[in-house]
């Protein structure tokens, strides 16, 4: 009987810790289960509040561009046109059309211009002159091979720039009225140098871009010199090389083009014989 009640005893004590272990097991998968149901709440919830939030995004594209829509038709049919034949332009505006719903007095007007020439009927360009610009063409090449993607001479109101290798005029300069997208598209110029001028181009514009290319470097020093800037990148010219020659150092170097005092001395003898003569007189010399 002793004996008997000694192995009850020990068996009493086998099952006690074998109840806590299934107890823990018990709690642990509560807890796994209650974690797995707060993580799956919680990434459910934000994945709501993503798709709600593109949601109210699309809606509110969707309203400015009917917003666009119903107050400028005529841009707005030529803008989808446009922007589906991956005009980067268009892009751009159709892009500013969903985050705003409407497009500034210029880019309007721009819209309207490519409107109004969509509308004239297609004729045979016929060449308003010649310009030989054989080297401007090279350097413009050799500057895209220094990276510059659009070689440019920005002249104030008259730019010459590059034709992109995309674009259906690769190879020709477009002459424009300025830098910007507004800017009045003026013409270009072909590989050849006939110079096609847009339509309805005034003919002292006209006569005045001909008469410009025939020395366009030489123009493009003496717009550097009256007012300081590169006549490639528009910056400030602050050496009496840069002044003289109507271009910096950098640009120099992307287009092929002297940047020393000798070489501006031979350029433009004019300047420096100008400048000798003002510091004999501030000297007092006769």
């Amino acid at each position: 009987m002793g004996a008997a009640r000694v192995g009850e005893v020990k068996g009493a004590h086998n099952r006690v810790p074998f109840l806590v272990q299934l107890v823990i097991s018990f709690l642990l998968f509560l807890v796994e289960e209650l974690v797995l149901y707060t993580y799956t709440r919680t990434v459910r919830k934000y994945f709501n509040k993503q798709g709600e939030h593109k949601m109210n995004s699309f809606n509110n594209r969707l309203h400015n561009e009917h917003k666009f829509a119903e107050a400028n038709p005529r841009c707005y049919d030529w803008l989808t046109a446009a922007e589906q034949q991956n005009n980067s332009f268009a892009q751009s505006l159709y892009q500013q059309v969903e985050r705003k719903g409407e497009l500034s007095e210029k880019q309007l007007a721009c819209i309207e211009r490519n409107l109004a020439k969509a509308n004239q009927p297609k004729q045979e360009p016929v060449s308003t002159g010649t310009i030989d610009l054989s080297d401007v063409l090279r350097r413009f090449e050799l500057a895209k091979t220094s990276g510059i993607k659009r070689p440019r001479i920005n002249l104030g109101d008259l730019v010459f720039s590059m034709a992109g290798d995309n674009s259906r005029n690769a190879g020709c300069v477009y002459v424009k009225g300025g830098t910007t997208y507004e800017a009045e598209y003026y013409g270009k110029v072909d590989p050849q140098g006939n110079f096609f001028a847009a339509r309805g181009l005034d003919p002292e514009i006209a006569g005045r871009i001909i008469n410009t290319g025939a020395d366009l470097f030489a123009t493009a020093r003496a717009h550097g010199m009256k007012h300081n800037n590169c006549c490639f990148c528009s910056r400030e010219l602050k050496t009496l090389e840069s002044v003289s020659l109507g271009w910096g150092p950098i640009c120099a170097e992307r287009y092929g083009l002297p940047h020393d005092i000798e070489s501006a001395k031979q350029l433009r003898p004019e300047f420096f014989e100008a400048r000798d003569e003002l510091s004999r007189l501030n000297k007092g010399e006769r």
